[in-house]
């Protein structure tokens, strides 16, 4: 699902460069990159490395930016009249918000405003959005199942001194709420008020809209540079040349139904080292080689486990290649344990 542009570790073993995104196939059109965990080879599953635990050098989550987009293209305005028979269609109880179909809308966008001779206070009223297990008659206004709530602000429309409700708020994955009035007898005391109890007049008029939160900008690239001072405390090495690195790139959204098989795992694995000290120790034999006309003792196991190593990366066989890479840079390997001095071996060791 991901594909690494480049993946390696630099030239003097100081830094990590990754390069990858999201295949560009139009399968994956909707599939964005969610977090990248990196472990060294003493960190991973022996039985299964291409899953990570709780043990980690470096990890990132990359939270998708979002934004509230209308469902509707315009905002839906209702008349005096419309507005009235609408509540009464629902007994008098609430203006009731159900969306179109198929649609997923998580907030609502509320514009509401009337003259209402009952709710002449120096308090303000309160407008409450609540689902339908909410009963006005019963329940006070500390229910869970009221979902947010708008306080009254006073306001002049076409000559009228009138009450406005204006604010938006989350209601989650109901298709449907329900929208209560409420006038304020107290400091602490709010009282249920019958909207239907407005004349048409008195009340005028209610927008509302409603907007689905959606992914403003996702992440479908990564392009990172990391030293040793970017991991966690975990990494003790002074560069960046001891350890394999297992670079675990997730991703979350919904891939196409046709995808190929494989295609669609949700998290992909890249395997990196240090090539530069293969090279160096490669280049010693090498030198020997031209000089000696004999093949260097050690060279041809050198070449056999670097090319076992490579091989068991690039077909995903990543137990046998962490006893490759300790095969060569293990303690007792091929380049010993001090991979910034390779170990000598004839005239240019």
């Amino acid at each position: 699902m991901v594909v690494f542009g480049q993946l390696r570790i630099s030239d003097d073993g100081q830094s990590m460069f990754i390069d990858a995104h999201v295949n560009k196939a139009e399968y994956f059109k909707d599939i964005h990159i969610k977090r990248i965990t990196i472990c060294t080879e003493d960190q991973v599953s022996e039985t299964n490395p291409l899953s990570y635990g709780s043990d980690f050098i470096y990890q990132e989550d990359y939270v998708p930016i979002k934004e509230y987009k209308p469902v509707y293209d315009k905002t839906q305005v209702l008349s005096e009249q419309q507005l009235l028979n609408k509540m009464n269609s629902f007994g008098g109880v609430a203006l009731e918000y159900s969306p179109i179909s198929g649609s997923s809308g998580n907030a609502l966008s509320i514009i509401l405003s009337g003259k209402y001779p009952v709710l002449d206070s120096a308090y303000s009223p309160r407008l409450v959005v609540a689902t339908n297990a909410f009963n006005p008659l019963e329940d006070n206004l500390n229910n869970d199942e009221i979902l947010f709530t708008i306080e009254g602000t006073p306001y002049e429309e076409k000559g009228h001194a009138v009450w406005q409700f204006k604010g938006k708020g989350d209601i989650k994955a109901y298709e449907r709420v329900n929208i209560y009035l409420y006038k304020q007898s107290s400091l602490d005391t709010f009282e249920y008020v019958r909207i239907d109890s407005t004349s048409d007049k008195e009340f005028l008029h209610c927008y509302y809209q409603v907007y689905s939160e959606v992914p403003n900008m996702t992440y479908q690239e990564l392009h990172l540079v990391l030293d040793r001072n970017s991991f966690n405390e975990k990494f003790t090495k002074k560069d960046l040349s001891s350890n394999m690195f297992f670079v675990y790139i997730e991703c979350e959204g919904t891939p196409d139904p046709c995808t190929p098989c494989r295609l669609d795992e949700m998290t992909t694995l890249g395997v990196t080292f240090d090539y530069g000290i293969m090279f160096n120790k490669a280049m010693n034999y090498t030198r020997e080689l031209v000089d000696t006309c004999n093949i260097p003792h050690g060279f041809i196991d050198f070449i056999l486990n670097l090319d076992a190593l490579k091989l068991a990366i690039d077909t995903e066989h990543y137990v046998p290649a962490i006893g490759f890479w300790k095969n060569m840079v293990g303690e007792k390997g091929i380049l010993g344990g001090n991979k910034s001095m390779t170990k000598p071996c004839g005239c240019h060791g």
